[in-house]
């Protein structure tokens, strides 16, 4: 019904440049015809019976003379759009699609086909896609492989000495908008290259934005990323969270992963009010200077000792509205009161949902919610522990298990939620003595077990009984027993 409606509506339009239309109604069957008739344009459904729309691409995009593809797609097929790309599809349409779409569809179309273009188009094609999937290869493995390496100056791929890369960032809330500005501006890529004497070539990043590596012939310019910049379209231009980071000119030797995790760090710049949408590193340095926020250690050593609302404050005062820092402080910042309340559940013996990534957030507003959402569910895992309905009887077992380690009341206390003085008061009145001479008689009662029951040496035991140093197990053996270790174990007692 779709592959018959469009039909209908393409011929309703009575466009010149249009001479035949035809349909098929599978995977297999649109290889097939695609291979006898050589159409011009394919407008193909991503998923259908058999093979899908992906695969036909796939395969029909090795001839020398393949058609231009337009995929057609759902709102939630998002991934597949951007494989559709990178497969070297020139555009998509949204189901279902309207007279509209299929106008301007023909428009492209129609000046992507001219005879004297048709062949270097499919050529140009072909090259940024095979560019672009080296690109994400490179990125994707973390191989510090150098543009030289990745992209050889072969056939004036990279024809000029200098290159940036720029990552835009759209709303992590709206994932179409990158591929809405890819659509957007994918056309015109070519004649903002020819317009600069530059080339431009489009990727996915490995957080899923839209980055391009451009080669260029002047090192100072950036004319051609701000024409890219200004065909993007406004309403996703001027989004929360939307920015476009482009890197410093390098040569060829870069890596395009540590060129890549630059230009990205950049995009933390969208946390700060007044920041122009294009960020720069000159005009980062100039602006701000190195990379600074409030020290955040205070709180995560609070969060890891148990006081996780030490978090939620931390998350209030450095990512306010105008946050306290600026540049990849910022994400350390974010890493550090993250990881602390990791660390504060799995003493206690709980996990948290995942925390997203600061990549993942658009906003200050953003971040604040995520921190006070791992905070309270820190403080709901902790209600709900095996520490929560009996906290004495889990303080006895995390001792246990964590006897080879530097223990201290404060840090068990924190393992079962509950302040020093409260756990001090419940402890001993539940075994009948502090739990430091608690701590103390079970390292040795497990040290002269080891002692009986192995061939380890001294130290060995020391160290698996929470002792750094050897000479100080020693001591602390023959006081609470009477005789050093090598005596118990020589039957001198």
């Amino acid at each position: 019904m779709i592959a018959r409606g469009i039909t209908s509506m393409l011929r309703r339009l009575e466009h010149p440049g249009i001479a035949e239309v035809r349909t098929a109604f599978s995977g297999p069957e649109a290889i097939s015809r695609i291979e006898s008739w050589r159409p011009d344009v394919v407008i193909i459904d991503i998923r259908m019976p058999g093979t899908s729309g992906l695969e036909v691409i796939e395969r029909c995009r090795t001839t020398d003379e393949g058609p231009l593809f337009f995929v057609l797609s759902g709102h939630d097929e998002f991934g597949y759009v951007k494989r559709a790309f990178k497969l070297g599809a020139l555009d998509y349409l949204l189901k279902p699609a309207s007279m509209d779409d299929l106008s301007e569809l023909v428009r492209t179309a129609t000046e992507r086909t001219a005879v004297s273009s048709k062949e270097a188009l499919a050529d140009d094609v072909t090259a940024r896609w095979s560019v672009q999937m080296e690109i994400e290869r490179v990125l994707d493995s973390g191989d510090a492989t150098t543009i030289s390496d990745a992209l050889p100056d072969v056939d004036g791929l990279v024809p000029f000495r200098w290159f940036r890369m720029s990552v835009v960032r759209t709303p992590r809330s709206e994932p179409e908008s990158a591929l809405t500005m890819r659509k957007a501006v994918g056309p015109t890529i070519w004649d903002i290259g020819r317009e600069h004497r530059a080339r431009a070539y489009f990727f996915w990043t490995p957080d899923s934005d839209l980055g391009l590596l451009w080669n260029l012939d002047d090192r100072a310019t950036l004319e051609p990323v701000q024409a890219l910049w200004s065909a993007f379209p406004l309403p996703v231009r001027e989004a929360p969270g939307s920015i476009l980071a482009v890197s410093d000119a390098v040569t060829r030797q870069e890596t395009l992963r540590e060129l890549y995790a630059r230009t990205a760090s950049l995009l933390l710049y969208r946390f700060t009010p007044g920041t122009a949408a294009l960020v720069t590193p000159a005009g980062v340095r100039q602006a701000y200077g190195v990379p600074t926020v409030r020290d955040v250690s205070e709180a995560a050593h609070a969060a890891q000792a148990g006081e996780v609302e030490a978090v939620a404050r931390a998350a209030d005062e450095v990512f306010a509205d105008s946050p306290r820092g600026h540049g990849s402080a910022l994400e350390d910042a974010y890493q550090a009161l993250s990881d602390a309340l990791t660390a504060y559940a799995e003493r206690v013996g709980t996990a948290l949902p995942r925390v997203m990534p600061i990549a993942e957030l658009d906003t200050p507003r953003h971040v604040r919610t995520e921190l006070h959402k791992a905070a309270e569910a820190a403080q709901s895992a902790v209600r709900e522990s095996p520490a929560a309905a009996d906290p004495v009887s889990f303080a006895l077992e995390y001792v246990e298990a964590h006897l080879h380690e530097d223990l201290d009341m404060g840090q068990v206390a924190s393992a079962t939620g509950l302040s020093y003085s409260h756990f001090s008061r419940l402890f001993k009145e539940r075994t009948g003595e502090g739990f430091a001479h608690y701590l103390l008689a079970s390292r040795m009662k497990r040290a002269r077990r080891m002692l009986d029951q192995s061939t380890m040496r001294v130290s060995e035991i020391a160290y698996a009984v929470g002792y750094a140093n050897h000479k100080h197990f020693t001591r602390a053996f023959r006081e609470y027993f009477g005789y050093t270790p090598t005596q118990y174990r020589e039957g001198r007692t």
